[in-house]
């Protein structure tokens, strides 16, 4: 139900700059690229701490080529970043993931920022990505989670069906090393118990493509970790 030249995401719990939009819509001039970044994001702690988020942008540029815009892909899965003209949108019958999970926005990303025939990025402009515990990528993960692999599946299936043949390969490689790099956070997020059976899952599901080093010291961790079940049930351990 959309109606205008550009749309933008922002989630209700995070905080733009005033100039926010007017800073980027005014990047849309001259060129009318089909997305517009800003690199100039910011996460917001509960505590009110702040630090930069590295989101792929180097400062002000024109994207056109694969190796130009995959590091918009590899740095990170963020929408809310970003202007998106709406015919484009329109144009490849780009939609949100269909269903939840903690790598539903990286589907939206991959095909957008693959199929954008220019991408331009600046500095300009202030998004404060709120950081909680609450929030879905911070809930507790399961090893077992088919939906992270659905995710890069979906995108992979809607790229390929409208980029061009000689683009595709370098796609391929940028949209593994985004699913890699996601799934190395998602194993370490997880119970340490849990780690092995998404490793074996991942090699599996992704025919090799997408394989997890077992990290030094899990038998350790994994002892650790049941010991401190034991005691807070015994009250004798209060997790922090």
């Amino acid at each position: 139900m959309a109606d205008g030249e550009y749309v933008c995401f922002i989630d209700a719990d995070d905080r733009i700059s005033d100039d926010y939009l007017e800073e980027l819509y005014a990047a849309t001039s001259p060129e009318k690229p089909d997305i517009v970044v800003t690199g100039n994001v910011i996460e917001l702690w509960p505590d009110g701490s702040t630090n930069p988020r590295r989101v792929g942008v180097s400062g002000k540029h024109l994207l056109k080529t694969p190796d130009d815009k995959s590091p918009l892909v590899t740095t990170t899965g963020l929408t809310q970043n970003k202007l998106y003209k709406l015919s484009f949108l329109r144009e490849i019958g780009l939609e949100h993931y269909k269903g939840k999970s903690v790598s539903e926005d990286n589907y939206f990303t991959i095909c957008s920022i693959a199929l954008a025939r220019t991408v331009k990025t600046i500095q300009r402009g202030k998004y404060e990505y709120r950081q909680h515990h609450s929030s879905i990528t911070k809930s507790r993960k399961k090893a077992n989670d088919a939906s992270i692999f659905d995710v890069y599946d979906q995108a992979r299936s809607f790229v390929s069906k409208q980029l061009n043949d000689s683009d595709m390969p370098a796609w391929h490689s940028v949209i593994w090393e985004r699913q890699r790099i996601d799934f190395v956070n998602f194993h370490n997020e997880l119970a340490p118990p849990d780690r092995g059976t998404f490793r074996k899952l991942a090699q599996q599901l992704t025919q090799g493509n997408v394989a997890i080093e077992q990290p030094s010291g899990e038998l350790r961790r994994i002892v650790k970790y049941y010991a401190k079940l034991v005691l807070t049930k015994l009250g004798l351990y209060h997790p922090s």
